[in-house]
C-alpha cells in the first residue's frame, strides 16, 4: 500500500484547512530510475481514488520540472469531485487517470476543475486511459476557468497511454463523454495546445471546447496546432491561432471549426 503524506482511509467528514506547507521531501528519489517512484512530493501531491463527494479547494502545489510522476492532481474511480481555486506548478498537472488498468474498474463520473492556475507543467488538464484496457467510463467531467502558462500539451485526452509498451497496440476500451473544457487561457510550449486522441474501439462522444484562447510561447514556438482522432463534439468561441489539424484516423471525416478539428464517428 502507498500512503502519502497525509492518506485518508476509510474516514468520513474529513476536513483539513488552514494554513502552512506539506513538503515531501522528493529530491532525492527523483533522481533514481527505478520501475517504482515514491514520487516538494515524492508522488502525487494530491490523490483522489475510489473517493466520493470530494471538494478540494485553495492549494497551492508545486515541484521543480526535474520531478518524476509528480501529478498535482490525480483522479481515478471517484464519482463527485470539485476542484476549486487551486495553483499547480508541478510535473503533470492535473489527471483523471489512468483509468482501465485493472479489470472491474469503477467508473469516473461529475469531476468539476474551476478556477484555477497551471505553471510549467509537462501536461496541463489531461485524461488518459490505458491501451488495451477493459470495459469502463468516465462521463461528466468540466474544466472552466483555467489559466496555464509556459505548459506543454495544455488540453490532452489521450487513450493510448501505455508506459513501458506492455499493451500490445490494443484499443482502449474506456468510453469518454459529456467532457467540456471552457475559458481555457494561456500560452502552449508544444506544437500540439489541444490533443484529442481517442479510442477507434469506443470513440469519445460530446466532447466540448468552449472559449478557447491559447497562444504559442513564442520564445519556444512559432505557432500551435490540434490533434485529433476519434471524436465527437463541439468548438464554439476560439480566439487563438491554432492551425488546422493533422494525424486523422482512416473512416473519421474532419470538420474544422476555428481551425481546430471534430471527428464525426
Amino acid at each position: 500500500m502507498m500512503l502519502g503524506s497525509i492518506s485518508r482511509i476509510s474516514i468520513y467528514n474529513l476536513v483539513v484547512a488552514g494554513g502552512g506547507v506539506i513538503n515531501g521531501q522528493g529530491a532525492k528519489a527523483w533522481s533514481k530510475d527505478c520501475d517504482n517512484k515514491p514520487v516538494d512530493s515524492k508522488y502525487f501531491h494530491v490523490g483522489i481514488h475510489q473517493c466520493q463527494s470530494i471538494t478540494v479547494e485553495r492549494l497551492k502545489i508545486s515541484a521543480p520540472g526535474d520531478s518524476k510522476n509528480t501529478d498535482g492532481v490525480h483522479i481515478s474511480i471517484s464519482n463527485n469531485i470539485t476542484l476549486n481555486s487551486l495553483s499547480i506548478g508541478t510535473g503533470h498537472g492535473i489527471s483523471i487517470g489512468s483509468l482501465g488498468k485493472y479489470k472491474d474498474e469503477q467508473n469516473v463520473a461529475h469531476v468539476m476543475v474551476k478556477n484555477s492556475t497551471v505553471t510549467g507543467t509537462t501536461n496541463g488538464l489531461r485524461i488518459k486511459t490505458w491501451g488495451g484496457s477493459p470495459p469502463s467510463e468516465a462521463f461528466n467531467i468540466k474544466f472552466e476557468d483555467i489559466f496555464v502558462r509556459n505548459v506543454s500539451n495544455p488540453i490532452i485526452i489521450d487513450q493510448a497511454y501505455c508506459p513501458g509498451n506492455v499493451c500490445n497496440n490494443e484499443t482502449s476500451q474506456v468510453k469518454i463523454s459529456d467532457v467540456t473544457f471552457k475559458n481555457i487561457h494561456g500560452t502552449s510550449n508544444t506544437p500540439a495546445a489541444v490533443q484529442l486522441q481517442c479510442s477507434k474501439a469506443v470513440p469519445c462522444k460530446n466532447i466540448n471546447l468552449n472559449e478557447i484562447n491559447l497562444q504559442p510561447l513564442t520564445s519556444i514556438v512559432s505557432s500551435i496546432s490540434s490533434v485529433c482522432s476519434n471524436v465527437l463534439g463541439t468548438v464554439l468561441g476560439f480566439k487563438n491561432q491554432i492551425h488546422a489539424s493533422r494525424n486523422f484516423t482512416r473512416g473519421f471525416p474532419k470538420i474544422n471549426f476555428f481551425g481546430v478539428c471534430v471527428c464525426v464517428c
